[in-house]
Order: structure tokens, then C-alpha cells, then sequence
């Protein structure tokens, strides 16, 4: 073997190895609920984004929050596990309305990104 197979820099992988697949054993998720917020656009020119303000272990904790937050802010909020929507606040067509308004103006964006 050379020297630089065995330098601890060198990438050495097993053919067809692919360093993309990420094992779903090291990668594991500790919160699970995930809850964000519909944050309007502020003028014509801006875009509107959902905003995940934070990240829970358990389901009733979660509608729970999203409940309170709903209530004082009044705004559009939806509450996701591993990418599926399991509760929208104030409703799910409000929230079907929001995604739908974002497809439609803006269908180069994916949903849950903030503008640069």
C-alpha cells in the first residue's frame, strides 16, 4: 500500500459504497414534533415563510403549544412529524390555503425555507 492509503486523511470507501446514505441508526431524532408559523409577507415585494420557532419530544406537548401560540398571535400554524402534518391551527383549510398561495407564487421555493 502507499503511504497516502494509509495517511488517517485519505477517503477510503468500500466499492459502491455511497457516503450520502446516512444510517438511520446514528442519525436519530430526539424531538421529534416539529411546529411552525406562517409569517405573512410584510410588503408586495417580500415573501411570506414558515418560521419553526421550536422542536418537542412528545404529540400532546406539542398541541398544546401550538394551541397556546395560536391563540395569542392568531396566526396560521401547523404541527409536523418527520415532514407529515398532524394538527393545523385555526383550521386545515387555512393552512391548505397558505401552502397553495405559496405554490402558486412562488413554485421555485420549498415550503419551509426562509428568503435570503
Amino acid at each position: 500500500m502507499s503511504q497516502r492509503a494509509l495517511s488517517p486523511n485519505a477517503r477510503m470507501s468500500p466499492v459502491g459504497f455511497n457516503p450520502q446514505i446516512i444510517s438511520l441508526e446514528s442519525k436519530r431524532v430526539t424531538h421529534p414534533y416539529s411546529i411552525f408559523i406562517w409569517n405573512a409577507p410584510s410588503g408586495w415585494q417580500s415573501e411570506g415563510y414558515w418560521q419553526e420557532p421550536v422542536q418537542v419530544a412528545y404529540e400532546q406537548y406539542a398541541l398544546y403549544l401550538a394551541g397556546l401560540i395560536h391563540k395569542d398571535s392568531k396566526a396560521a400554524i401547523k404541527v409536523v412529524r418527520y415532514g407529515l402534518t398532524i394538527a393545523c391551527f385555526p383550521d386545515e383549510q387555512t393552512v391548505k390555503r397558505v401552502e397553495q398561495q405559496i405554490a402558486r407564487e412562488w413554485p421555485h421555493r420549498q415550503l419551509f425555507t426562509r428568503p435570503r
